[in-house]
């Protein structure tokens, strides 16, 4: 605490939780880390320091609330609640649950703003981890509804495949819609969110036309706000998020980079 308190303000813990925790959860022989008590301690600790800053500012400044900027803030102190939760005494867990419920259900309140809809996709992630966090069967109902809206209203999404930006289609910045409605689509078991995926990749492979080269290149006219083609769509991080989505439909499997034959070949000495 003393490295975080001072007589100004309490300065931000240097972690994140939500990063932490998996090192909690990973089952390997090669992982010092798994099931730590002190981890998870330190994870509780910065989510809870975060949630309860989150908290106060808000209950101060309430007009500053809008899910499409602070939802990614229920991924930091939701997504790892289940693995600390345990080393926790049980007022501290009904407390820390009260928290999550509070703010899943104001995220809910401000709804869906439509300005930029690859922000608004930050939200059924985040909702989708406090509704694992505290089991409330009202409120994950209300989240998968909201979630629903989100995936299927043609004011947010288009049935050709394009979540609308700026009132139309923009590949670029539906990359990184994609990214977090990929997640989504992996973390739950909404079918919706699945079928809105088809849509999407279904469509950049439409758009997306390889070079004799190797290249991708595509054509970009008639995008909202930038100018670039589906192929260099924001937040592709490395093919990650398409060999992420191959898991979720086939139409994104041409996407995700298979191994060369001299990876194969170097795999069994680097394991």
């Amino acid at each position: 605490l003393a490295g975080i308190e001072t007589p100004e303000a309490v300065m931000h813990p240097p972690a994140w939780p939500e990063t932490l925790i998996p090192f909690v959860q990973w089952k390997h022989p090669g992982n010092p880390y798994f099931d730590n008590r002190a981890l998870k301690l330190r994870a509780f600790a910065t989510a809870a320091v975060m949630l309860i800053m989150l908290d106060h500012h808000l209950d101060n400044d309430p007009k500053s609330g809008r899910a499409d900027r602070l939802s990614y803030q229920l991924v930091y102190f939701g997504l790892p609640y289940p693995s600390f939760k345990d080393v926790l005494p049980a007022e501290v867990q009904k407390a820390y649950e009260a928290g999550l419920k509070k703010m899943g259900e104001r995220m809910l309140g401000w709804g869906i703003r439509g300005e930029d809809i690859h922000n608004d996709l930050h939200t059924p992630f985040g909702l989708h981890c406090v509704a694992r966090a505290i089991n409330d069967p009202a409120f994950t109902k209300a989240v998968e509804a909201y979630s629903r809206t989100l995936f299927t209203d043609p004011k947010y999404f288009s049935p050709a495949g394009y979540w609308i930006q700026r009132g139309g289609p923009d590949l670029p910045f539906n990359g990184h819609a994609n990214f977090f409605a990929v997640t989504a689509a992996l973390a739950t078991d909404w079918p919706f969110a699945k079928e809105s995926l088809d849509r999407v990749y279904r469509l950049r492979a439409h758009l997306i036309l390889p070079e004799p080269d190797g290249k991708f290149s595509g054509p970009s006219h008639f995008n909202a706000k930038l100018g670039g083609s589906a192929s260099l769509d924001q937040w592709a991080w490395d093919g990650a998020r398409d060999t992420a989505a191959s898991m979720v439909t086939d139409e994104a499997a041409h996407l995700a980079k298979r191994p060369t034959i001299h990876d194969l070949f170097e795999a069994p000495a680097k394991r």
